[in-house]
């Protein structure tokens, strides 16, 4: 299955930094908070996320498909330069804005917020920072579970 910059319709999906091998992964053992791994598991439901159109626009809610969690934006002044970050263990997902670009990766949004996923920290968390169009580390595809070749 390949990596597509948008998601064509409710399901399933992975979620990976573009041109990389770093993979986001919601692991509550580890925290509630989603992560970058490098290690690809491809029957692990810690890395697949479930979208859900929201009728508008490229607006979905997204929960994990390890147990169910609604994703969300948590933020306050502590917590990575202000900008928050991307936790699950949620009852209801907050809605999330995928935004296609260039026909080649997506950014991610919360919807009404301009700052993006971001990845760019020690810890590997997956957080917000304000958008910027050339970094790397802001730009995500998405591949369906399920199919011929999963």
């Amino acid at each position: 299955m390949s990596w597509l910059p948008y998601i064509p319709s409710d399901g399933e999906y992975r979620i990976k930094v573009y041109n990389s091998k770093q993979f986001v992964e919601y692991d509550p053992s580890s925290g509630t908070w989603l992560k970058l791994v490098e290690e690809f598991k491809q029957h692990s439901d810690k890395q697949q996320f479930r979208f859900t159109y929201q009728g508008r626009g490229s607006c979905y809610k997204i929960n994990t498909c390890f147990d169910d969690s609604g994703l969300c934006k948590f933020q306050n002044k502590d917590t990575y330069w202000g900008y928050g970050y991307t936790r699950g263990g949620n009852s209801d997902s907050d809605v999330w804005v995928i935004e296609s670009k260039q026909s080649e990766y997506a950014k991610v949004y919360k919807e009404g917020n301009t700052d993006p996923w971001d990845c760019e920290s020690d810890d590997k968390c997956v957080h917000f920072y304000r958008d910027f169009s050339d970094r790397s580390n802001q730009k995500y595809v998405f591949q369906r579970v399920g199919g011929p070749n999963d």
